[in-house]
């Protein structure tokens, strides 16, 4: 007979109080025998639980043989044994679905496994931000593997352009002593400009520096992860085993470039890899490299940039100055190295030193050289003599506006300055003055006033009086005395 862990428990209880196996049989209603053969159990038993009923019961059937004809999802079945009259919710078929859905058989591969000297894998990956000169800059991680021997190079950077990318390639070259014959690549744009089944149309910059250097580029294929496992990988391994922790706070790109050197100089590949069970430094005098040529790659960059107003182009977060007859025009920008060159056409008008922070306004002075400059409003000395200049004798008036106005009295200045295009500088003048008597020192007032002055001088004179008898304009007319009047009052 089996017993439930509530009963046990109380069986066990009554046991320790001494109590008879008989009148603990009596008590649970069980069987001594029962009794007799829990006395002595250390451990609470297993019971078994009674069958539990379920909403669902009913419609299993159903769902098993509609899986066993085809694979269709739980939601389609929910639909299913509501019309037949389920009161079951979605997540209770949804788990009964779940236990009895044999599991789909995952693709299987073989492990690609290259030979010595056959192939190596490159790609980025973003690790955050970094204060580079006073700026937070992105920082990203350049990873090169050596796919036999698994030696690993690393190196933050704070671009992934074309020129940063190629450095980067002969920093791994030479850390590993040699070039693989082959190298896979995800599709970053550096590296191939577009891609089809049919067609890979690399980008040409990079297809040059790859056949300088003697290796085959080469794409791994879409959606197919394990292609790259073995670069992918690694930035994991790095984020866990070398970067978490760091304060980036108070470290330098070249500082944290230095510690990212020595950890894989001392820790990555030294180590047993956990594939291979060898050392990477190990198994690379295994590898069957090319020589690196003895050489140098400048990388040139070529794009095109429509220069400003302002006599400024837009170049990598930075504006650079070309000379002042070149604004509002495309030009080409071409970067190598350190250096900046600006060209119309095929005529050289600039050149800078690449700045390395964000957000710069490089101008070189000669650029300016020769161009006018307009007199802004906001030139308040210039705006007060050409005011004076203009009317004469208005140093009282000038100096009245701006003991009113202040800062704004340039302004105030200049409009009135613009009341001589519309009305005669007499009228203007005379304006002026009389709005210093009345102590209105504001370009409103005198132009109330020249308004008024121009309405008067436009009202025609009175014609003389038209008469029938002409005698009637020459009557004098006789002025008398007030007192007269006055008695006729009384």
């Amino acid at each position: 007979m089996t017993i439930s862990n509530k009963e046990w428990i109380m069986l066990k209880t009554l046991l320790d109080e001494g109590v008879p196996q008989t009148r603990i049989a009596d008590l649970l209603q069980i069987d001594r025998k029962t009794v007799a053969r829990h006395a002595e159990d250390a451990e609470l038993p297993n019971a078994a639980r009674a069958p539990r009923y379920s909403v669902l019961d009913p419609f299993k059937d159903h769902i098993q043989r509609r899986l066993a004809k085809s694979d269709l999802t739980a939601m389609k079945l929910f639909a299913e044994v509501q019309v037949q009259g389920s009161r079951g919710s979605y997540p209770v078929v949804q788990r009964y679905v779940h236990q009895i859905r044999p599991p789909k058989p995952k693709p299987a591969f073989v492990r690609f496994e290259t030979e010595p000297g056959q192939q190596g894998q490159v790609d980025w990956s973003p690790f955050g931000r970094i204060n580079h000169l006073g700026q937070s800059r992105k920082l990203s991680c350049f990873a090169f593997v050596l796919g036999y021997s698994r030696v690993l190079y690393a190196e933050f950077t704070l671009s992934e352009d074309l020129a940063t990318l190629i450095q980067c390639h002969l920093n791994a070259f030479r850390y590993v002593g040699g070039i693989p014959r082959e190298l896979l690549y995800d599709q970053m744009k550096t590296v191939v400009l577009s891609w089809s089944p049919d067609h890979i149309e690399w980008n040409p910059q990079f297809a040059d520096f790859a056949k300088a250097f003697g290796f085959e580029p080469r794409l791994c294929r879409p959606r197919r992860a394990q292609t790259k496992g073995k670069i992918e990988r690694p930035f994991g391994y790095i984020a866990d085993s070398f970067f978490a922790g760091l304060d980036l706070e108070h470290l330098t790109l070249d500082e944290l470039n230095a510690q990212l050197r020595h950890w894989l100089d001392h820790i990555a590949n030294t180590r047993v890899h956990r594939t291979t069970q060898c050392v990477p430094f190990e198994r690379l005098k295994e590898e069957k490299l090319w020589p690196v040529p003895d050489r140098t790659y400048a990388v040139e960059l070529v794009e095109t940039r429509k220069s400003h107003k302002d006599c400024h182009l837009d170049y990598q977060g930075n504006r650079y100055s070309v000379p002042f007859q070149y604004a509002c025009r495309e030009l080409t920008v071409r970067a190598q190295g350190d250096q900046l060159r600006i060209f119309d056409g095929a005529t050289l008008i600039a050149t800078h030193t690449l700045c390395r922070q964000k957000r710069q306004m490089i101008t070189d002075p000669p650029h300016f050289s020769g161009i006018v400059r307009p007199v802004y409003a906001s030139n308040g000395q210039a705006v007060q003599e050409r005011f004076v200049a203009t009317f004469p004798h208005t140093e009282a008036f000038v100096q009245g506006v701006v003991r009113l106005k202040g800062g704004n009295a340039t302004h105030h200045l200049t409009q009135i300055l613009a009341l001589s295009e519309v009305y005669p500088a007499a009228i203007v003048s005379a304006a002026i003055e009389r709005a210093r008597d009345y102590g209105a020192f504001t370009a409103k007032h005198v132009r109330k006033i020249c308004e008024s002055e121009s309405a008067l001088a436009l009202v025609p004179p009175k014609s003389p009086v038209q008469t029938s008898q002409p005698a009637l304009l020459h009557t004098a007319v006789e002025q008398r005395p007030l007192t007269r009047y006055a008695e006729v009052l009384k």
